[in-house]
């Protein structure tokens, strides 16, 4: 195998053994390099790695929850919402549960059942609701 990067040369094929062993760490090298680096992984516990969901009229953020579908749902205590976001990228989808859905007010907790509905407790009204999942 030849290997070309930035005008130089790695030829892989030689019978050398010091020649392979060199060609074998210069190409872990190389790959090192291209790969992409988590830096989460440097990272001391209970640092901040970057903020991971925001915007789409979110207010009050006050329960969170992974659904059945890896997707991250966000009560808007202010708006009296859920919002859903993709549970890989945080970009945002769509009110999961629009405004006072079901008498929604300041949703503070949220929890997928095993039945695949989502629970949320409404804490200006003392209620827990249940919502399609």
């Amino acid at each position: 195998m030849i290997i070309t990067y930035n005008n130089t040369t790695i030829n892989l094929n030689s019978k050398s053994k010091n020649k392979r062993i060199i060609s074998a760490t210069v190409l872990f090298l190389f790959l090192l390099y291209l790969l992409p680096v988590d830096e989460s992984a440097y990272a001391d516990p209970g640092d901040l790695i970057d903020i991971f969901a925001e915007r789409m009229r979110l207010q009050n953020p006050s329960g969170l929850v992974f659904g059945p579908d890896g997707n991250l749902y966000v009560g808007s205590g202010n708006s009296d919402q859920v919002f859903s976001y993709n549970g890989t990228s945080g970009t945002p989808i769509d009110a999961f549960v629009t405004t006072g859905s079901g008498g929604l007010d300041n949703p503070t907790d949220l929890i997928f059942h095993s039945d695949g509905n989502l629970y949320v407790s409404s804490g200006n009204s003392d209620e827990v609701l249940q919502y399609n999942g």
